[in-house]
C-alpha cells in the first residue's frame, strides 16, 4: 500500500529523448491538441491529474515539459504533488530545496529552480504535513503569475484527484487541468467521477490523455471527443 493508500502497481515513470518515437509523436499530439483546445487564449499554465495513483500523470508531466524544451520553449515544470513526489526522480535532479520551501521562505527562487538540459524544473523539496497550505498561499499564486511573464508553458504536476483536492484549489491560476487515466487500471466510473469534480470545482478540463501499456503509446481526447465517449 502506497502514501495515498492506494494498492494499485506502482509503475515507473520514464522520460522519453528519442523525438522520433512513437512515444514522442504520442506526447507531440497531446501538445497539439493543448494548442488547439482554447483558441481564444492559448494554455500556457496547465496542471496535470489522475483520478488514482500511477496512471501516467508524472511521465505525461515531465515528458510534456521536456518535449516543449527540445522544441525550443521556454518552459517549467513544478512537482506539487507533494505527498509523493517523483518529477525529481524522472528528470535526475536532486529534491533539495523545492516549491514547499520557496513557499514557507525557506530558500530563494534562485536556490529552488534546476535544470535538465533546456528544462527549467522546481521540484517538492521539504516534506510537509500541510500541503494544501501551499496551494493556497499567496507565494504559489504569486510565482506562477509571475511565471506567466517569464515562460512559454508552465505544467504543474499535482496529486490524484479523487484522493486529495489540492488541485481543485489551482482553477483560477491555471488555464487547464489534463485527466491521466489508464487502460486496465483506471474505471470507466473513476475517470467520469475525476472529471465532474473538477468541473464542479469551475476548473477548465482540457481533455482527458489515455495510456495504454500494451500499445506503448498516450492517446489525447479533447474534450468534445470526451464528452462523445460517454454520453
Amino acid at each position: 500500500m502506497n502514501k495515498y493508500g492506494s494498492t494499485k502497481s506502482n509503475k515507473k515513470a520514464y522520460l522519453v529523448e528519442d523525438l522520433s518515437s512513437i512515444y514522442s509523436e504520442a506526447y507531440q499530439t497531446i501538445q497539439v491538441n493543448i494548442d488547439l483546445s482554447s483558441i481564444d487564449k492559448p494554455v500556457k499554465v496547465f496542471a496535470i491529474t489522475s483520478p488514482n495513483p500511477s496512471e501516467g500523470k508524472t511521465t505525461t508531466a515531465c515528458n510534456l515539459a521536456n518535449l516543449y524544451a527540445k522544441q525550443g520553449k521556454k518552459v517549467i515544470i513544478i512537482d506539487l504533488d507533494l505527498r509523493r513526489s517523483d518529477v525529481h526522480r524522472v528528470l535526475n535532479v536532486e529534491n533539495r530545496n523545492g516549491i514547499v520551501d520557496y513557499c514557507s521562505k525557506k530558500a530563494t527562487l534562485e536556490e529552488v529552480i534546476k535544470s535538465h538540459d533546456n528544462l527549467n524544473i522546481i521540484t517538492a523539496g521539504k516534506s510537509t504535513i500541510f500541503p494544501n497550505v501551499i496551494f493556497k498561499s499567496k507565494s504559489l499564486e504569486n510565482l506562477i503569475l509571475q511565471f506567466r511573464e517569464e515562460y512559454d508553458y508552465i505544467i504543474l504536476d499535482t496529486p490524484p484527484v479523487l484522493l486529495v483536492s489540492d488541485v481543485l484549489l489551482l482553477g483560477q491560476v491555471v488555464d487547464g487541468v489534463i485527466d491521466v487515466a489508464s487502460i486496465g487500471n483506471t474505471k470507466k466510473s473513476e475517470l467520469i467521477k475525476s472529471v465532474k469534480l473538477l468541473k464542479d470545482a469551475n476548473v477548465n478540463v482540457l481533455g482527458v490523455v489515455v495510456t495504454h501499456d500494451k500499445l506503448k503509446k498516450s492517446y489525447y481526447y479533447s474534450k468534445y471527443q470526451y464528452s462523445q465517449k460517454n454520453h
